[in-house]
């Protein structure tokens, strides 16, 4: 079995394949300090998770960090951007 390029590199790092190939890419993009984030977040329990009586809540304050963006990964990195910026 013959590893590609991508393999290889994965196959050297401690993390599962898709964390891995997201370490990758953003070294190879140039957005590193925002993947780090998102893989970082990636290892913890979503704080978009909530009860059922406050869903909507949850929903509002996520769409309002996301924005157009779609995805927890990327509301989570705005939440993060913003967390910095105010610190």
């Amino acid at each position: 079995l013959e590893l590609t390029a991508l393999g290889h590199h994965l196959a050297r790092l401690p993390v599962d394949v898709t964390t891995g190939k997201l370490l990758v890419y953003g070294c190879l993009f140039g957005c590193m300090e925002e993947v780090l984030t998102i893989a970082a977040s990636l290892t913890v329990r979503s704080p978009f998770v909530s009860p059922f009586d406050k869903r909507e809540e949850a929903d509002k304050a996520r769409l309002s960090l996301a924005g157009t963006l779609d995805g927890d990964q990327l509301a989570l990195l705005r939440a993060h951007e913003t967390w910095s910026r105010v610190k």
